[in-house]
């Protein structure tokens, strides 16, 4: 095998892992579902990349050729890259964090492993062992999930080894549409009229039937949704438009008519007591706009809307949601996740992240995969379909082998109507699974990979000859002694710099967390090391740091001076991050965490005021400002940021309490008793809070008087 092979086989062998990467789970990292798969899916990107470089450079005819798919993904690519540039934090905005591995690096890997696909899978034949070997992972995966329902003594959602059911939902959509394409090019490959055709057909419907029972399992109405209205799409594009294939038009007719006639006989039994009864199909029950406008994102999107009006065409970077949500905080969000930092829908994430320009270049993808299913051009394609028809072997055709089969009679017209049909509903089903989630790398490798596929399909000729490019060809020494020492160095750089540091610091973080309550002195050397390494997980390292340091402070059996070390340690982390990111809220509510665990109240105060003026309507920060503002004796004040706080929102049940409890300590007790008369009575009078502050200003009778008049009250 020459040097050329070794890199073919070597990228080759690359791609066919990345289907596997979904199994990956690192027990021994922080964020074990998450951290493991991407800088594994990293590691393997960067390798064959580098291998792709050299063998792109050594034979023209493996540079990528051009689509409109690839035009829009190069266009996404570079706008977010600007955007990332003109971001409110560029780090974060291009490394993201161990909890969701994402950000533009993540863009930039995706876009190469677009690039390299595309220019490495060229056969029908080839692609369809990818396919396949994508559905065996799905199965293996499904079978995981069959395991872990087996195993469960309760109801769960199943999430296999994704760590999420949302993300084993859109995982699993996927793959249906890509078991059914499989599916229909063996029940139309003529050549393989035989048993074996037979046995693969039905050997994948079982596997689809599989799939919508792990999907179902999962318990997302949104990614089932997704499914059930790609599949009526799928059904009914066929359905409209088959013309030769009476059968398959009639079957069409009927998927439709059954799908509608289960949902239909659904709704008229939602109310029974079988479906109230099973926690999944009770879930679906409740689906309606009013049960919407109760979640999370009812409250999310409209502040998502009103953050891209402030920086409308670039956005405000990826990884910077949580600067939007926390500036634009909607009080009623109380009893919700107090840091947000994805939209939970793709359209406004990009939409955040890139501005108008970011989405309408994300969206531009979607519009090229469609106009070049339906009316792309397929010369390129029609020509490696003839070359690859009548050659054995699986070598890659070169530039003019594929010019010469352009003129053959045998040529076959580029996607039949179910397979448009299929791709169709595919990408309908996971736009609409995205309207109510966010991308992960599972789904990221899905969709970069149908994009690669639909790309390779439509090609047209190489790229125009820039600079005489085509023309251009790298001496056998240059290729040797220049191209591969240089290519081999960079790639050592980036692995070590953008995966292994910060995979030692990611180790280093979960053993310091691990022993911190059992060994402080060795965790509190582990978190040392790992901060000083450097990484992107850095703040995330701090945070950590900064909950052991509370629970060391508590722990009267360690040494005062060690105590004394590991604040001034952890605060003198907060104030370099502080530094680094001097309007995010989130940095100075930890920084207050740390000082108010030690009684440091004065020094709380610039950092509690500056979150408060960077949230200035989130209950989160009003409460540490008021607690603060007690520790230091200034109750009137106190008051003053209580009420207000009750203010933004009446229905928050303990922020309430709170501003009740700042009312006795001001001994204002009449208006504190007109709150408790108007609901909730028999709680806030029981509350431990009410109870202490009435019990410290000596007003045991007004205490005694309000538990006989509102204890037993309804």
């Amino acid at each position: 095998m020459d040097f050329k092979q070794l890199l073919k086989w070597t990228i080759l062998t690359g791609i066919w892992t990345v289907p596997f990467v979904p199994f990956i789970i690192s027990t021994g990292m922080f964020f074990p579902f998450i951290t493991g798969k991407n800088f594994t899916f990293r590691i393997i990107i960067e390798l064959i990349l580098a291998a792709w470089l050299i063998l792109a450079l050594w034979d023209k005819t493996y540079i990528s050729r051009r689509s409109w798919i690839s035009v829009s993904v190069l266009v996404f690519t570079l706008v977010i890259g600007v955007a990332t540039i003109l971001s409110e934090n560029p780090y974060k905005s291009f490394w993201s964090n161990f909890e969701r591995m994402d950000g533009y690096i993540t863009i930039l890997h995706m876009f190469a492993y677009f690039t390299i696909i595309g220019s490495m899978l060229r056969t029908e034949r080839i692609w369809n062992w990818f396919f396949g070997t994508s559905v065996f992972a799905s199965v293996l995966m499904c079978l995981y999930g069959l395991k872990q329902l087996a195993d469960a003594t309760g109801a769960i959602r199943v999430d296999a080894t994704l760590g999420n059911a949302i993300y084993m939902a859109g995982y699993t959509l996927f793959h249906v549409f890509l078991t059914l394409f499989l599916m229909y090019r063996f029940a139309a490959a003529e050549k393989f009229k035989n048993l074996w055709l037979t046995f693969t057909f039905w050997l994948l419907s079982a596997v689809v039937v599989l799939q919508t029972i792990i999907l179902y399992k999962t318990a997302t109405r949104g990614t089932t949704l997704g499914l059930i209205g790609g599949l009526i799409l799928t059904a009914l594009i066929i359905a409209v438009y088959e013309r030769k294939n009476i059968v398959l038009k009639r079957i069409s007719l009927g998927v439709v008519v059954f799908i509608i006639v289960l949902v239909v006989g659904f709704i008229s039994i939602k109310n029974t007591n079988y479906v109230k009864n099973n926690w999944i199909l009770s879930r679906f029950a409740v689906i309606s706009f009013s049960d919407i406008k109760t979640q999370a994102r009812s409250m999310i999107w409209p502040m998502a809307v009103k953050g891209s009006f402030e920086r409308p065409f670039f956005g405000w970077g990826q990884e910077s949601f949580n600067y939007v949500f926390n500036k634009n905080y909607d009080p009623r969000m109380y009893a919700q996740e107090q840091w947000f930092d994805r939209t939970h829908n793709v359209v406004l994430d990009w939409l955040v992240a890139g501005g108008w320009l970011g989405l309408l270049s994300y969206l531009s993808i979607y519009f090229a995969c469609l106009y070049l299913i339906w009316k792309g051009k397929w010369s390129a394609w029609k020509s490696r379909l003839y070359f690859w028809r009548h050659n054995e072997d699986d070598s890659l055709a070169t530039d003019s082998q594929l010019i010469k089969g352009k003129n053959k009679e045998t040529i076959v017209q580029g996607f039949t109507l179910v397979e448009k049909a299929i791709l169709t509903g595919l990408l309908a089903g996971y736009f609409f699974h995205n309207l109510f989630v966010f991308d992960n790398i599972a789904s990221y490798i899905l969709f970069f990979t149908l994009l690669a596929y639909l790309h390779i399909q439509t090609t047209e000729d190489v790229w125009p000859n820039i600079r005489g490019i085509k023309d251009f060809d790298l001496p056998e020494w240059t290729m040797q002694g220049v191209v591969v020492p240089v290519v081999t160095i960079v790639l050592i750089f980036v692995v070590y710099y953008a995966n292994i540091i910060p995979i030692n610091a990611n180790h280093a973080l979960i053993q310091a967390m691990q022993i911190a309550q059992v060994s402080p002195e060795k965790s509190i050397t582990l978190f040392d090391q790992a901060i000083k390494m450097n990484s992107f997980g850095n703040p995330e390292i701090r945070e950590q740091l900064t909950s052991a340091v509370i629970g060391w402070i508590q722990n009267s059996k360690l040494d005062q001076p060690f105590k004394i070390n590991a604040v001034n340690f952890a605060y003198s982390e907060w104030k370099k991050q502080v530094a680094m990111t001097p309007n995010d809220t989130r940095a100075y509510i930890f920084t207050t965490y740390l000082l108010s665990g030690v009684g440091a109240y004065d020094e709380v105060v610039p950092y509690i005021t500056m979150a408060e003026k960077l949230s200035p309507r989130k209950q989160t920060v009003l409460i540490e400002a008021v607690n603060n503002l007690l520790a230091l004796g200034k109750n009137k004040e106190a008051l003053d940021e209580a009420k207000r706080m009750y203010d933004l929102e009446h229905s928050y049940l303990d922020g309430k309490m709170i501003y009740i409890a700042v009312l006795i300590m001001n001994k204002d007790l009449a208006t504190a008793e007109k709150l408790i008369s108007e609901n909730d009575s028999a709680q806030i009078v029981g509350d431990r809070r009410i109870v202490q502050t009435a019990t410290n200003i000596g007003a045991t009778d007004w205490l005694k008087k309000m538990t006989e008049k509102y204890s037993v009250k309804k």
